[in-house]
């Protein structure tokens, strides 16, 4: 399914667009041009790409999915993917990812399906929409940098989800320490501990590389980025994007501490079955 939507400077909401007329609508830097994507399938993917001129390795990764978090800068266009990431009601880590592709003027947002086998559902944009439009209409607003502001309003909703997920695994946290050194647990070590830490490396995979993706943006290399127009939004909101970065790196600290919490737990948890069986064999 394809959405595409027209956003003019200046002037609130947006107008329809049909999918087989994007370049008509493609207007920098009077216009922006916002296409969004969920089950695509092959005929609207070879669309998509002979309009907006995909390179052709961007086109197979925005059809297969399964991307790193990465920027990656082709002669047209730029490439991030990013994952949101949230737990379902069983506290097992969920992943979506989101391909962003953008240019001078445009931007297309392909939303894979979870990695989730119960609930296969992909990221909403609704946050995202509102974020954006809030901005986009404030007095401040620069008319040119619509691009990064859209690619700002994304990253931005998805690290909140980051700081929900952390806050949930502090409290599994407290939740594994109350069964490791309880006087009534068995003598089986908790499946919990081991559940646990699988879905924090999962996490850390997921948002980590981030990092590197907000540092490419604010370095802004002649060499990969210089004055592109895409970015030069960004550029402008370089204090959102900053803020972002300082984010991720005080959400990778609380998250390396969770992590030797958990690490600590399950030492201890490994030391006391093994004195216990090393008793038994006495």
């Amino acid at each position: 399914m394809i959405r595409a939507w027209l956003l003019r400077d200046g002037v609130e909401g947006h107008e329809d667009v049909p999918v087989d007329q994007l370049v008509d609508a493609i207007d920098p830097p009077k216009n922006l041009l916002w296409v969004d994507c969920v089950d695509l399938t092959d005929d609207e993917l070879e669309s998509l790409q002979s309009q907006l001129k995909i390179s052709h390795l961007a086109a197979e990764d925005l059809r297969k999915g399964g991307q790193r978090t990465k920027l990656e800068h082709y002669p047209e266009h730029y490439h991030v993917a990013v994952h949101d990431c949230g737990l379902d009601a069983d506290d097992e880590l969920v992943t979506r990812e989101i391909d962003i592709v953008f240019s001078d003027g445009w931007l297309l947002s392909v939303r894979q399906p979870s990695d989730s086998s119960d609930d296969p559902s992909p990221f909403g944009v609704e946050a995202v929409t509102q974020r954006f439009d809030a901005e986009r209409m404030s007095e401040d607003h620069v008319d040119d940098e619509d691009e990064g502001l859209l690619v700002w309003a994304f990253l931005d909703v998805i690290v909140d989800g980051y700081f929900e997920v952390n806050e949930r695994f502090d409290d599994r946290l407290d939740a594994v320490e109350e069964i490791v050194f309880s006087s009534t647990r068995g003598d089986d070590i908790p499946k919990e501990v081991f559940d646990l830490r699988r879905s924090m490396v999962h996490f850390r995979r997921a948002v980590a590389p981030l990092r590197e993706v907000l540092a490419a943006m604010l370095r802004r290399e002649a060499e990969c980025l210089g004055e592109a127009a895409p970015l030069r939004g960004l550029a402008r909101r370089s204090r959102g994007v900053r803020c972002l970065f300082r984010r991720l790196a005080a959400l990778e600290r609380r998250e390396r501490c969770a992590d030797r919490v958990c690490c600590d737990a399950l030492g201890s948890e490994l030391l006391l079955h093994l004195a216990i069986a090393q008793q038994t064999q006495q």
